[in-house]
């Protein structure tokens, strides 16, 4: 497990929120002040939204319940202008691009620590951009001075081609040696993208943490690039195509003391639909690095979808179906699910599925939760109309719902009260309640036996009023729907959000 404590300390929140009003950085007259104090737990993706965006959009995002920003990779890259170029790099030394250079990158990183938010970057390591430069070309950045030494300043060269594996696409997935030294290749004709020497397989495919057989030059970099972006103010990272690189090579970056001093958490992208996935389980040795929870994705677009059993996703955190809650970064989608051809076979049939699995993932105390948030020209928008899409999803009603529960409700352990195939119901502690009717018909919550105290509470999703008596809810949940309840002294009715 990494250093991350699911939450800023209350304390420095509230000096944050203080500087965010005192610097007119907050919306006039909309904080609540009776929640200003509750720690955050929540990380945001605001995908391809441009630095200076997001640093306008901080103290907003602190309000409504976040704690971390995930933030698309910042260094120069492929100059297309689709999201994808982001993701191959071709100078970690410069950040410039699309979405803003180097002064709005800390712009950026500066508005987030004044408003208490964590900056999370994107970080692509395993490969570099293709420009359709063959084996021999193996220069980056493209067009630097081949005659000086390499990363000597000016228009040196970072990386010459003893820096990158053979030139070959990954031909099996399954095959781990196959994933680390081969090529990212998009079909028949693509030459794929140059794969930097961050590991090589041992005999028999072992992936040995003790064996150190990478580039250390190549290691050097992304140290080097690490450090440079905490200059800048980030205090997180997202590894990109973490199966791609060896686990001695991930080990040793994060476990360097300059880095991990100035390192509040970190986790990797490893899409696998089990824990036991090799993919996933040859990873989880390293302590310093948590994970998207591609398991519990998959086991929700199971249980959400036509004919799946909701009651499956009782106590699921810790089985072969999800990992533990300490090691969960907990989404229901993300930018390769709406950026990539069939969504990588992780996206979910209907939006009101998507909306019923975020209220799961919001309303329990395990894992990290993660939403995703696209700038105006997302992907998603190629599958999806218009509100039932990803664009500035953050922004929405019942997201916002869902997030003032959580920060609400945070620390509180999650008591399974009711599963069967269309319902699932559980309490947080003695003070919140969620009940999830994927079902067609209304769901009469008197059955349930929540162990709430007796009282009023107000649904943060609807901002309507339930009254408990003998541990029993007096109301209904409405079809293809949830409540998330809270005590009714908390919030006003008809308007429960932060």
């Amino acid at each position: 497990m990494n250093r991350l404590t699911r939450a800023l300390p209350i304390a420095m929140l509230a000096v944050a929120l203080a500087g965010c009003v005192a610097g007119g950085l907050s919306p006039e007259g909309d904080e609540d002040k009776a929640s200003a104090d509750l720690p955050r737990s929540a990380v945001v993706q605001l995908f391809n939204w441009p630095f200076r965006a997001i640093g306008d959009e901080a103290c907003e995002l602190r309000r409504m319940g976040f704690s971390h920003v995930h933030v698309s990779p910042p260094t120069l890259s492929n100059p297309a202008t689709d999201w994808w170029g982001r993701y191959q790099p071709a100078d970690y030394r410069d950040i410039d691009g699309p979405l803003g250079d180097e002064g709005d990158f800390q712009y950026m990183t500066s508005r987030a620590e004044a408003c208490g938010i964590t900056i999370i970057a994107d970080v692509v390591l395993n490969h570099m951009a293709n420009f359709g430069l063959g084996e021999g070309d193996l220069f980056y950045p493209p067009g630097c001075d081949r005659s000086a030494a390499l990363n000597s300043g000016g228009n040196s060269c970072l990386f010459a081609p003893q820096h990158f594996h053979n030139e070959e696409c990954i031909a099996d997935y399954d095959n781990q040696c196959a994933v680390m030294y081969g090529r990212i290749c998009g079909g028949p004709g693509d030459r794929g993208l140059p794969d930097l020497a961050t590991g090589f397989c041992e005999p028999g495919g072992f992936l040995d943490i003790e064996s150190r057989n990478y580039d250390p030059y190549v290691l050097q970099i992304a140290k080097e690039y690490l450090s440079r972006l905490q200059d800048l103010g980030v205090r997180a990272f997202r590894f990109d195509a973490a199966k791609h690189m060896h686990p001695a090579f991930l080990y040793d970056l994060l476990t360097d003391p300059a880095i991990s001093a100035r390192t509040d958490f970190i986790y990797g992208e490893i899409i696998a639909n089990r824990v036991s996935d090799a993919s996933l389980e040859n990873y989880r040795h390293i302590p310093e690095l948590d994970f998207m929870d591609f398991p519990l994705t998959r086991s929700l677009i199971d249980a959400f979808g036509f004919g799946g059993d909701l009651g499956s996703l009782e106590k699921i955190a810790g089985t072969d179906r999800a990992l533990d809650g300490l090691s969960s970064v907990s989404f229901v989608t993300n930018h390769d699910v709406w950026g990539n051809d069939g969504g990588l076979g992780y996206r979910f049939g209907s939006y009101q599925d998507e909306l019923l699995a975020h209220m799961f993932v919001l309303g329990r105390n395990e894992g990290l939760a993660y939403v995703y948030s696209e700038f105006d020209d997302g992907p998603s928008r190629a599958y999806r109309s218009p509100g039932q899409d990803y664009v500035k999803f953050h922004r929405r009603s019942e997201v916002q719902g869902m997030l003032a529960f959580r920060t609400r409700m945070f620390g509180e352990s999650t008591l399974p009260k009711w599963k069967d195939n269309v319902h699932l119901a559980f309490a947080r502690g003695r003070r919140g309640f969620v009940a999830i009717n994927k079902g067609s018909d209304e769901w009469f919550l008197g059955e349930v036996s929540t162990d709430l105290s007796d009282g009023r509470y107000i649904d943060t999703l609807s901002g309507n009023s339930f009254d408990v008596v003998g541990g029993r809810v007096q109301g209904s949940v409405p079809s293809r729907w949830g409540v998330m309840l809270v005590p009714a002294g908390e919030c006003d009715t008809g308007n429960c959000r932060l």
